[in-house]
């Protein structure tokens, strides 16, 4: 039986397989502060058990001590699905 994956270890993944895919420094550094938004909020979850509600409340200013801006919040969001999408595509 294999264990529940997380969303940080999705992201790990995902981030090796740019690494080796990618010949351009940006891609990597644009998925760090990517990363950072949700990083507190998710990445101890289970990736199965990340629900639209969890998403929302992630997006909530006071449930991550700081508000973000429209973009940033649209691109760290957008990048979550990314991450979940790759595990969905591997079957975790």
């Amino acid at each position: 039986m294999r264990r529940p994956v997380t969303v940080a270890e999705l992201y790990d993944a995902l981030k090796a397989y740019t690494e080796n895919n990618t010949h351009t420094q940006r891609s990597l550094s644009g998925m760090g502060w990517r990363w950072n938004h949700p990083e507190p909020f998710l990445a101890s979850v289970r990736a199965a058990s990340v629900t639209i509600d969890a998403v929302e409340k992630y997006k909530q200013p006071r449930s991550r001590g700081s508000a973000m801006t429209d973009p940033a919040e649209n691109d760290s969001v957008k990048y979550l699905k990314t991450i979940l999408l790759i595990g969905a595509q591997r079957g975790t």
